[in-house]
């Protein structure tokens, strides 16, 4: 019988690897731009964008770059000031967000279709349990925060 620790390492390699075969997108750059599509009447520089995602503004900077090469973000130079840079997701931004939210809603119901009827509540349930922060004492050995 395999131990715990065993079964929760081959479930999370088999279900990284689903997720990369469903096509999903590296998370930060999903999650800065749902951040700026909710922001989009409030100015957001990049070093708020890199607080609100926990990365270093030596990370934030490439991020935005590929997500400006895409045509995803646009940055806004301040009239007050031209050195303030403030980041907007484009039109093209928001076209991808909707369609990146109906290939994921597609994949997880194809998954989600392999459980009986009443696992779905429960599945979901203890998804959105352990997809909560963790507690702030929280951190696994050998991890610098944030993970």
């Amino acid at each position: 019988m395999d131990s715990l620790d065993e079964r929760l390492f081959r479930a999370n390699a088999r279900y990284l690897h689903t997720l990369t075969r469903g096509g999903a997108w590296p998370q930060p750059q999903i999650h800065a731009l749902v951040f700026l599509d909710r922001h989009r009447e409030a100015p957001v520089t990049p070093t708020q964008l890199s607080q609100v995602l926990e990365v270093r503004p030596s990370t934030i900077t490439p991020m935005l770059q590929r997500l400006e090469d895409q045509g995803l973000l646009s940055r806004i130079h301040s009239r007050e000031d031209r050195r303030q840079v403030f980041l907007a997701i484009t039109p093209r931004g928001r076209e991808f967000l909707e369609e990146n939210r109906e290939r994921t809603t597609a994949f997880y119901r194809g998954l989600l279709s392999r459980l009986a009827p009443e696992e779905v509540p429960l599945f979901l349930d203890l998804l959105e349990k352990i997809s909560d922060p963790p507690p702030p004492d929280f951190a696994p050995k050998g991890c610098e925060p944030p993970c």
